[in-house]
């Protein structure tokens, strides 16, 4: 809307646009006055404001990736966290050792995560169109590097798959993330190519899996070429397996990292021979969807698979790993999670365990402590070189705000502070916000823009005064900075265009013509204040220290007189210093070789005005060397502390010695300069020749050695191609020319195999990438084979090449062609920076030089200072050691004629030396940590000073020892870690002090044996006593937790609730009341009906309440006359309607209750007992008659049969078989078929068939002739097993005279009784166990057992005493009864009620309430839950012979087996996975047999070979969780069954699975603990075992609807 605003015409603005155009000057829009921006797809409210949609979207996206911890893991142990450095794939396999700070930074989750990071930094400032194109961005990296992965395979092996077990799909490209990787979706199914394939297996290796593929052998003869899309930036490696001489089946496998779906397992070609031998080329690319939950295990080893001392290798690379990050970090733990691992991984090895993703399991603690130590390392860098940008000009009050630099220094100050407690996302994310810092901190100072803006904006409105060309441009410039004006307000856009504008604005402000002839006041810049003219300055110089301190020993160097030249206007500034060699007995001590400072924060070697020829007498000789004496600087006239590097040479060393200054700084007194008119400086009288000009390009021509590597484009950190360069080039000077050669070598991977070469280099001229490029030129090449996957191909590749350079400039951009096996033909480009070291080059160059640079890394990785600092720590031969080591490491180094036995000796030696120190210095940072901790548990006054002198004492003879230990030439990791082990946990020698609890435990006894108190109030006394006595005991062997104060509390708690007993006297009302209710318990239902019944027991047990509660009279007599009227309804009411044979019934009853009550009168009280007991005895008979009734599978079933003779005809016996059926009884409990079959007469007095035998083996056996009557025959035999479909049977025909042999075939399919699938299932865990009870006893039962619906733990083990009981298991809460429970009591009838657990679990209220029903109740406890086990085995009255040893922590195992516990004896003991009581072991030592329960992490290794030592027989049933252990146990504890019972395994659900428990056992099934999904495993299960029935514990909120509906579709068949 220019014309709009500005009143201008269309030609004008055509005008306008066009030089926008022609001048590549980008207006984003004229502004309008009214101007709104859109506000469509507005979300979400962020801090204040509404965000858009996509801001929204992108926000989310962000939030997910850095929140998501998975993407760190899934990579460790596979090919595919090698790092590609732009094509080239560079060897950084994470078994093999720590990634460096290279490394890590290309892994998959530190991209993922510093994108996220990145974006999550300048979020607010987006644009909604920037914000979609970074949300594709983004979402394309997070689906090439963490896409979905299934994880059905748990644990290492060989799985097994059919043709139905994988599927083919059609898959489109809809993205490609690198050359190597594309992205794909998933389309229809491919049933052509599917029929290719034959059957799949994959080899689960830890993370990484080995899918195998075998063709179908009716379509293909051999495979010619396959190929894989790329996964995670890597070719996955494939191979060919040819056909084999005793298989004609071809076969590929390919190598990926998890379980990838079809859009990830890509195949992008396929070449093969058919069986016609044509070549068949597929190149549609088509994903494989593999069926993982449906692939069998085969049970082989991988050992035999693998390669010798796979495993253990990586083991003992981990070890190492683990011991190399301990010296590392500070944090004590860290520290001890990484012992902790590391006991772990001794013990994986130890007991020869093969599992690589346990292993990866284990080793978390390692990588996680290395990955947070190398991003410290990277974050320590960034802050250091932002930092040092900061004191440099770089970031200068001209370029940047003042505010904004503050801001700049203080986030750096902040984000150094507060890293050491960062964990690993958020120091990735600091990494981001550093490394963008500059942007998102920093804004431009448009100050002096600002102010020309506001000077010349009154001329916009002025239109009419000027011509329009010359106003058009104006109004491009002004228009220009004004959106410039408002753009740096809030984000800092690259290239900084402040001063351009400026100029632009300016020039088009003074160009402006006016029609009236007249001229504008042309504007000119204000002169800055103190701005120099071009002048001579002498100057005072000298070198400071890091500390601020003059450097006197080195300030000799440089003569303290300088000049400071100011020309062009201020536009050149030099310093000029005069240098000279440090003397001493006039003789050259020191001489500078070399003088290098830092411009714009890169050190670039100073301009040598002249310099000097100096003859310097060594250690080991004499040599003539160049000092320069009069250099030039390069400076602003504004920073006074120039950093500086001098290169000197030292006569106390050898010839080719070297010396650096480094962090010194120049110091310049800008203040106090005197102009002079004297340009040049006057050299003292050096022992040099005379001066002598240095002019590059003139009279040098010499050969030097220069250090060289490659680094990231950002010229800080090195590069994944450095390893192709060898760091030490040959630069080579001739007259003006200046050659740098190269030399390369091919990369290597792991086992020292080649993976990638630099095929081509290019430079860039005018050192800028978007300059012209020029090829470098090859010196010699050579060729190289390499492989990767079904890649076999040589390639060539230069080994020296040659460069222009101009001998100053230290960084130069470099192309480079990478070419890999990896990505085929293709090479791949990208950009590098060369960092040439001109400051520290050497005279000559020997071309057959070794290679040193994994020395040189070696010497750049110890921190002599640091070891200085621990000199007092170190003995003297330890430190003496590695400082020889050290400096003759840095000797050989230096020296370019060090051979390469020398290089290998010098870093063997130097790598050795270290091991000592450190151990040293780690152990002294130990044992200071453990002194503190002990001097802070001493004051804090909780411990006795006998345990705090022992703690001590334990803590300096440990250390003693080990430095004794220490000075041995044998040392072990093992014993290492022992002694380590030992020092961090001397504080747990620390016993509590218990006097207090002691006093108060004597005092509150005396109450607790008065006989002043009621029986309840005592009862809790003791329990506390018991508990605190139970804890004294536990203190005097270890420290635990301290409960000393919880415990007096609740001493003092139940001293306060003691109840002093109060005498009731009974008054004639209580009597009257006492004897009414006597007299209503008497009365029987009858033939009145059962709710009359139930509300006369209604009032009697408020009757019984108030006799409980009350002591009041009045209370008495009302009840007495409510009880009456209650007594006199039920009497008056109707009685039920039966027929006669009822009648008679009852009339029999009556008479039968009548004369049993007339016995009762005559016997005494004990045989009334005894009757009782016996009654029980009866109906629990009965009660075992009726379950075996209910368990009989033995029902007769007809089956449909025929008898087919040799030839498979129809036999003539067949024409005789009565109805042509037989009969067979299946005994579950025997497992054992009776067969019968009835032959009818074909005459009166002749059977049809006079015998009939069956074979067994390879004889036959004579049937049973059962029955002769009626004209029949009937025959029976028994035959192992379920009923079979065909026997083998002989018979005699006396029609014939003759033996006939024959088959006989039953429908066995057709009377297979049908399959049942119920539910048990209640509105509440309560109601359930109430359904559970009626289930098992239909009628009434005088018992039941209690147990809390809330705590499980203590009613774990009360399956066995249930049964043993014959009583149902009912929940109650803890503090009352719920009302399904008590509906279940009174249904029952129960009179006594078994409660199980202490009254913290469930309350006296619930006794209360039971006994106001009139039940008698026992309360079975113990200190905790592991007692309570012990109490309740004793209970069960069994010989404690079979026991089973359970997890009473995670008690899902405990759950599992209950069911199998009651139906076999077998008595529970709890533990806590590491440990049993004295009295726990002394029951296993007398036991004949011991089942241990889950894997080592619910009871560890150690404490099952405790077991083992003491147990007469033991075995381990464990899965790798709590559904795979609960599976396990039917599979091996339940051979014959067809029934199961399924509860959910979650921890808020099992308590289905704890009632449901007495129930298996009642129907000798398995309970399977089972998640919301159906594993492979279970499916098998339920397929081979035949299950027909299944009964499910819970209602739907437990087991939901899909699980269901799995487990319908497996038991019920059509």
């Amino acid at each position: 809307m220019l014309n709009k605003k500005y009143n201008i015409s269309k030609k004008m603005a055509s005008v306008a646009l066009s030089l926008i155009m022609t001048t590549g000057t980008l207006v984003p829009g004229f502004a309008e006055i009214n101007h709104v921006e859109s506000r469509a797809n507005l979300g979400i409210l962020q801090n204040g404001k509404e965000e858009s949609e996509i801001k929204a979207k992108l926000r989310k996206l962000v939030e997910g990736i850095i929140s998501d911890n998975s993407i760190r893991d899934r990579y460790v142990g596979t090919i595919f966290i090698k790092t590609v450095d732009n094509g080239t794939p560079f060897d950084v396999f994470s078994d093999g050792s720590k990634m460096n700070e290279a490394a890590i930074q290309d892994t998959p989750w530190w991209k993922l995560w510093q994108e996220a990071y990145r974006i999550n930094g300048k979020l607010e400032n987006l644009t909604d169109a920037q914000a979609k194109s970074l949300y594709d961005d983004l979402m394309l990296e997070k689906t090439a590097l963490c896409f979905p992965l299934s994880n059905e395979l748990r644990r290492d092996g060989y799985y097994e798959g059919k043709e139905v077990d994988f599927d083919i799909y059609k898959v489109t490209s809809v993205n490609s993330y690198t050359p190597a990787q594309d992205i794909y979706t998933k389309g229809e199914n491919n049933t052509e190519i599917k029929k290719l394939f034959g059957i799949v297996a994959v080899v689960k290796s830890g993370n990484e899996h080995d899918i195998m593929l075998s063709m179908n052998k009716k379509m293909v003869k051999s495979i010619k070429h396959i190929s894989f899309n790329g996964i995670a930036t890597v070719k996955p490696i494939t191979a060919i397996r040819p056909v084999e001489q005793e298989s004609d089946i071809a076969m590929f496998s390919v190598t990926v990292p998890g379980e990838v779906g079809p859009e990830n397992l890509v195949v992008n070609s396929l070449k093969y021979i058919n069986n016609n031998n044509e070549e068949v080329t597929i190149s549609e690319p088509f994903g494989i969807d593999i069926k993982y939950s449906q692939l069998k295990k085969v049970n082989t080893s991988l050992k035999d698979k693998r390669p010798e001392g796979y495993v253990e290798n990586k083991i003992q690379a981990w070890m190492k790993r683990g011991d190399a990050i301990k010296r590392e970090i500070m944090d004590p733990t860290e520290t001890r999670k990484i012992d902790a691992a590391l006991r772990e991984i001794r013990d994986f090895r130890d007991m020869g365990e093969e599992d690589l993703t346990r292993l990866y399991e284990i080793v978390k603690p390692i990588y996680y402590a290395e990955y947070k130590e190398t991003t410290r390392g990277i974050l320590t860098k960034k802050l250091g070189q932002q930092k040092s940008s900061l004191d440099s000009s770089i970031y200068s009050p001209e370029i940047y705000t003042k505010e904004s630099l503050e801001n700049f220094k203080s986030e750096l100050e902040r984000i150094s502070r507060s890293m050491d407690n960062k964990d690993l996302s958020d120091l990735v994310g600091d990494v981001a916000r550093v490394t963008n810092l500059s942007f998102t901190v920093l804004r431009y100072n448009t100050e002096k823009l600002q102010g020309l803006y506001d000077k010349v904006k009154d001329r916009v409105d002025k239109r009419e005064s000027y011509e329009s060309d010359s106003y058009v441009k104006f109004l491009v410039a002004f228009t220009r900075a004004e959106k410039w004006l408002e753009t740096t307000k809030n984000t800092m856009p690259v290239p900084n265009d402040t001063k351009e504008i400026y100029d632009e604005l300016k020039k088009a402000a003074n160009s402006l013509k006016r029609k009236d002839g007249n001229s504008n006041d042309l504007i000119e810049d204000e002169k800055n204040k103190g701005q120099e003219n071009d002048a001579i300055y002498d100057i005072k110089v000298n070198l400071q220290k890091p500390n601020g301190h003059e450097n006197t020993d080195f300030s000799k160097f440089i003569s303290k007189d300088a000049k400071y030249i100011v020309k062009e206007g201020g536009k050149s500034k030099k310093l000029v210093l005069y240098l000279k060699p440090i003397m001493s007995d006039n003789k050259i001590d020191k001489l500078i070789t070399e003088f290098q400072y830092s411009r714009k924060n890169i050190l670039q070697p100073a301009n040598t005005i002249t310099r000097k020829k100096y003859q310097v007498d060594f250690v080991d000789g004499s040599k003539a060397l160049y000092s320069p004496e009069k250099i030039e600087l390069d400076v602003d006239g504004k920073q006074d502390l120039l950093p500086i590097d001098i290169t000197y040479c030292d006569s106390k060393e050898k010839v080719d010695g070297k010396r650096y200054i480094t962090d010194n700084k120049l110091s310049i007194n800008y203040d106090e300069k005197v102009k002079t008119d004297n340009e040049n400086l006057k050299p003292d009288n050096g022992a040099g020749n005379k001066e002598e000009p240095n002019i590059p390009g003139k009279n040098e021509s010499k050969d030097y050695t220069v250090n060289v590597k490659f680094l990231h484009e950002d010229g800080h950190s090195e590069t994944h191609a450095a390893p192709a360069l060898i760091n030490r080039a040959k630069l080579s000077i001739n007259g003006s020319d200046k050659i740098l050669t190269l030399k390369l070598r091919p990369l290597y991977g792991e086992g020292g195999n080649p993976t990638g070469v630099i095929s081509k280099i290019y430079y860039f001229e005018g050192n800028q990438k978007s300059g012209k490029k020029f090829e470098a030129k090859n010196k010699t090449t050579a060729r190289i084979r390499m492989k990767y996957g079904s890649v076999d191909k040589e390639y060539e590749y230069p080994t020296q090449v040659e460069i222009p350079v101009d001998g100053s400039t230290r960084q130069l951009y470099l192309g480079l062609d990478s070419a890999t096996p990896v990505f085929g033909d293709k090479t791949h480009a990208h950009t590098v920076v060369l960092d040439i070291d001109y400051a520290k080059k050497t005279d000559g160059y020997n071309d057959n030089e070794v290679d040193k640079t994994q020395l040189i890394n070696l010497i750049n990785s110890i921190k002599k200072d640091y070891y200085q600092v621990y000199k007092n720590i170190i003995p003297e031969k330890p430190y003496e050691n590695l400082m020889s080591a050290y400096n003759n490491a840095i000797l050989v180094s230096n020296n370019i004629n060090s051979t390469k036995d020398e290089v290998s000796e010098a870093y063997k030696n130097l790598f050795n030396s270290i091991i000592k120190p450190n151990l040293y210095i780690e152990f002294d940072i130990v044992k200071r940590q453990a002194d503190a901790d002990l001097k802070s548990d001493s004051e804090s006054g909780k411990y006795t000073q006998e345990s705090v002198k022992e703690a001590k004492k334990f803590a300096e003879d440990s250390y003693k020892e080990l430095k004794e230990y220490l000075a041995r030439d044998d040392i072990q990791d093992s014993k290492i870690d022992d002694y380590k082990f030992a020092l961090q946990h001397s504080p747990d020698r620390l016993r509590y002090d218990t006097r207090e609890l002691e006093k108060v435990i004597s005092e509150a006894e005396v109450k607790s044996n008065s006989d002043k108190y009621t029986d309840e109030t005592l009862e809790y006394l003791k329990d506390k006593l018991s508990e605190a006595k139970s804890y004294l005991k536990e203190t005097k062997s270890k420290r635990g937790q301290d409960k000393r104060a919880e415990l007096i509390k609740e001493i003092d708690n139940a001293i306060k609730s003691l109840i002093e007993k109060t005498e009731k006297v009974s008054s004639q009302a209580r009597k009257s009341l006492e004897s009414k209710v006597s007299i209503a318990k008497k009365i029987e239902q009858g033939k009145k009906s059962k709710l009359a019944y139930d509300e006369l027991n209604k009032v009697i047990n408020e009757s019984v309440n108030i006799l409980n509660a009350s002591g009041n009279d009045d209370d008495y007599e009302k009840q007495i006359e409510k009880l009456e009227k209650a007594i006199e309804k039920f009497k008056t009411s109707e009685d039920i309607k039966i027929d006669n044979a009822d009648k008679n019934k009852e009339e029999d009853k009556n008479k039968e209750k009548d004369k049993n009550k007339e016995k009762d009168k005559n016997k005494e009280e004990d045989k009334n007992k005894e009757k009782d007991k016996n009654k029980e005895k009866d109906k629990n008979e009965d009660k075992d008659k009726n379950k075996e009734k209910d368990n009989d599978n033995s029902v007769k079933k007809n089956i449909d049969a025929k008898i087919m003779d040799e030839n498979n005809r129809e036999s003539m016996a067949d024409i005789f078989l009565k109805d042509h059926k037989v009969v067979t009884k299946y005994d579950k409990d025997k497992d054992q078929t009776t067969y019968e079959l009835t032959f009818k007469r074909y005459d009166v007095d002749k059977p049809s068939v006079g015998k009939l035998y069956v074979k067994n083996g390879e004889d036959f056996k004579e049937a049973n002739l059962a029955n002769e009557d009626k004209g029949v025959n009937t025959f029976k035999f028994v035959r192992k097993g379920e009923p079979e479909k065909s026997i083998i049977i002989k018979m005699y025909i006396p029609a014939m005279n003759a033996e006939k042999t024959a088959k006989l075939t039953l429908d066995v399919k057709n009377e297979i009784a049908k399959s049942e699938i119920t539910s048990l299932e209640g509105e509440n865990r309560y109601d359930t166990a109430c359904k559970i009870s009626k289930k098992l006893y239909p009628k009434t039962n005088k018992k039941a057992v209690l147990a809390s619906g809330q705590v499980t733990v203590d009613a774990l083990s009360t399956s066995l005493f249930a049964s043993k009981k014959g009583a149902p298991i009912l929940l109650t809460k803890s503090s009352y009864l719920p009302s399904e429970t008590i509906r279940e009591l009174k249904r029952l009838g129960v009179s006594e009620v078994s409660i199980i657990g202490g009254y913290n679990t469930i309350n006296r209220q619930v006794t209360d309430e039971l006994r106001a029903m009139g039940i008698s109740t026992e309360r079975i406890y113990g200190s905790d839950r592991y007692d309570t086990a012990i109490e309740l085995a004793k209970k069960t009255g069994s010989d404690l012979k079979k026991l089973v040893i359970v997890n009473g922590v995670n008690y899902a195992d405990a759950i599992s087996i209950s069911g199998y516990c009651a139906q076999n004896d077998y008595n529970m003991i709890l533990t806590n996975g590491k440990s049993l009581s004295d009295g726990d072991m002394s029951l296993i030592k007398k036991s004949d047999e011991v089942i241990i329960v889950g894997g080592d992490k619910s009871i560890s290794n150690d404490l099952e070979r405790k077991i083992d030592m003491i147990a007469k027989k033991t075995r381990r049933i464990s899965g790798y969780d709590r559904y795979e252990t609960s599976l396990k146990l039917s599979e091996e504890l339940y051979t014959k069954t067809d029934e199961i019972l399924m509860a959910a395994g979650d921890n808020d659900k099992m308590t289905d699975a704890l009632a449901g428990s007495q129930l298996a056992a009642y129907k000798k099934a398995p309970l399977q603990l089972v998640s919301n999904y159906m594993t492979s495993r279970q499916k098998k299960y339920i397929e081979d075992k035949k299950i027909s029935n299944a009964t499910i514990l819970g209602g739907i909120n437990s087991i939901g609807r899909s699980m269901r509906e799995s487990i319908k579709s497996l038991i019920v068949k059509d």
